[in-house]
């Protein structure tokens, strides 16, 4: 269909509309004709420039302010010991390949957990090796290596071996088999109570080169302690590193010495005690730190010290004081010296 219309000028025009626009006769829908847009002019980005310099590395035990200040870097055992309390930064393992079973273990002292190197406080290098070396090269701890959790197992192996060569040797039998056997029964039991005498004794020598070795870095908020992992073998004991600070376990620790040296609140009157020695009480005091060094890592890492989540787990006497989830240093020396349960009327041979 072509429509003609004439202009002005009488000029005859001829226009014919789209084919889209002659359907049914109606006008052609808006959403036919699409809207231009103008193009989108991209972001305008910075160029990168390429350094030449090398990277300056970071000092973690330096570090400086804004304004060119030096100060030292705070750590959260000294800031907020509580967070970090108790926490087991490492685990040294003997470097044993031939004979691990057999051959007691050997350590390599100058071989430094790098976690000890870059947690803040760090561990010096030459202390990490004083410590080391203090406790491997001791003669306790190599017969706690190989001695210590097989020695009852040895003993009752040697004495199966000497009842079996026994009745083989005796076939026809008679009462002096029966006799030997009741006599290698009391000496069965009688052994036994002599290898736990002498685990004992074992257990006391370790404390000793614990103690020891944590004089050297219990100073840098750090303790040690000896753990044997294994039955038989010789090569799963390990020498564990936790954080702790201890300045206020002892602190603690020193208070409830005052109070057991004073007997008490005393006002007057003539039983009336001299004041202690400030000096011996924080001698002490440290002592007992160091004493039960050894026994309270091993807790902390078997988790025995963790208070219970739930009422159907237990109660505990104690609530969290100097560690987050688990009894401190000052309490654990509290329940084993201060105010020990009962014990067995055997304990004390054990």
């Amino acid at each position: 269909m072509k429509i003609t219309f004439e202009s002005d000028d009488d000029e005859v025009v001829q226009y014919e509309p789209p084919r889209s626009a002659r359907v049914g006769g109606r006008p052609p829908a808006a959403a036919a004709y699409e809207p231009r847009t103008a193009p989108i002019a991209p972001v305008p980005c910075m160029p990168i420039q390429k350094n030449g310099r090398s990277p300056i590395p970071l000092d973690v035990n330096r570090l400086e302010e804004d304004d060119g200040t030096p100060r030292y870097a705070k750590s959260s055992v000294l800031v907020n010991p509580t967070h970090v309390n108790g926490k087991v930064l490492a685990t040294v393992y003997p470097d044993n390949i031939i004979c691990d079973w057999i051959v007691p273990p050997h350590y390599d002292a100058l071989s430094m957990p790098s976690i000890l190197a870059i947690d803040v406080p760090a561990l010096p290098g030459p202390d990490y090796i004083s410590t080391i070396q203090t406790i491997v090269e001791s003669s306790r701890f190599k017969l706690y290596s190989t001695i210590y959790s097989r020695i009852i197992a040895i003993w009752m192996t040697f004495w199966i071996l000497s009842l079996t060569v026994t009745l083989l040797l005796q076939s026809h039998g008679g009462w002096p088999v029966m006799i030997w056997c009741l006599v290698w029964t009391v000496l069965l039991f009688v052994g036994i109570y002599g290898c736990a005498m002498i685990r004992r004794q074992i257990r006391i020598g370790l404390n000793h080169v614990v103690k020891k070795a944590n004089k050297i870095i219990v100073d840098r908020h750090f303790l040690t302690g000896v753990e044997d992992r294994g039955q038989l073998s010789c090569h799963k004991v390990v020498i564990h590193f936790i954080r702790f600070n201890v300045l206020e376990c002892r602190a603690d620790i020193i208070r409830q010495l005052k109070i057991i040296k004073t007997g008490g609140c005393v006002f007057g009157g003539a039983n009336q005690q001299e004041d202690p020695n400030e000096e011996s009480i924080e001698r002490e005091a440290a002592a007992l730190i160091l004493q039960y060094s050894q026994e309270y890592v091993k807790s902390v890492v078997k988790k025995r010290l963790i208070f219970p989540s739930k009422p159907i787990h237990g109660v505990s006497n104690y609530a969290p004081k100097h560690c987050r989830a688990m009894m401190c240093l000052c309490q654990f020396i509290d329940e084993r010296h201060f105010n020990p349960k009962p014990k067995k009327w055997y304990a004390k041979y054990i």
